[in-house]
């Protein structure tokens, strides 16, 4: 069981995603020990000040040159120390040729594929639970289908973390209990969904 209040995180992309995670993440107790962007990254294993590093991002156009963390190279984040590991920036971050690098637990996937299908089954083998893209970041989807019903903002959140949430422990118990690799059992989990909202369809 990963306990956020020891979980050191790493976040690639502090975009949308990104920043929302390092803050959600902060006020649970987490600590951001690094994160980059496309133009760099900066770290500090004490914690970074998620707020200043978001007033630094504003201002200077990009996470590289906060004071109050260390500049490293943007690409060498995957490879550091920590339980969690955010990849939110663009696919194919990690592959067969760097997922040796990956020390994380768990992988949550705030891009869309930022690991490749041969990358994740073989972090699968050495028991990292990477959690698809799928299931960690559709809030999007979701947000979109509810605002198309007329929902407003605050029944549209809620949805979404009901569903995130439901998604989430059916996927974690469908692992424990299974021998697929958590993005099959996602897409396992996707058609078991779509062929019940078939039987739903009117015919005219």
């Amino acid at each position: 069981m990963l306990e956020l209040g020891d979980a050191r995180v790493v976040i690639q992309g502090f975009g949308a995603v990104g920043w929302h995670a390092a803050r959600f993440l902060a006020e649970r107790g987490a600590k951001i020990i690094a994160v980059s962007d496309s133009q760099g990254g900066t770290r500090n294993p004490g914690g970074l000040d998620v707020a200043a590093l978001r007033v630094h991002k504003k201002s200077a156009g990009t996470v590289a040159g906060f004071p109050g963390g260390t500049a490293m190279p943007r690409d060498d984040i995957i490879g550091l120390d920590c339980e969690l590991l955010i990849p939110a920036a663009q696919p194919d971050v990690v592959t067969t040729g760097n997922a040796a690098k990956v020390s994380a637990r768990v992988i949550l996937e705030g891009a869309n594929i930022p690991l490749t299908v041969q990358a994740e089954a073989q972090l699968a083998e050495r028991g990292v639970l990477c959690v698809p893209d799928v299931v960690a970041n559709s809030g999007g989807a979701i947000c979109a289908a509810a605002e198309y019903r007329g929902a407003g903002r605050a029944e549209a959140f809620t949805e979404i973390t009901e569903k995130i949430r439901t998604a989430t422990g059916e996927l974690l118990d469908r692992i424990r209990h299974g021998t697929l690799t958590p993005r099959a059992t996602a897409g396992q989990m996707a058609e078991e969904r779509l062929g019940k909202a078939l039987t739903l369809r009117r015919k005219f």
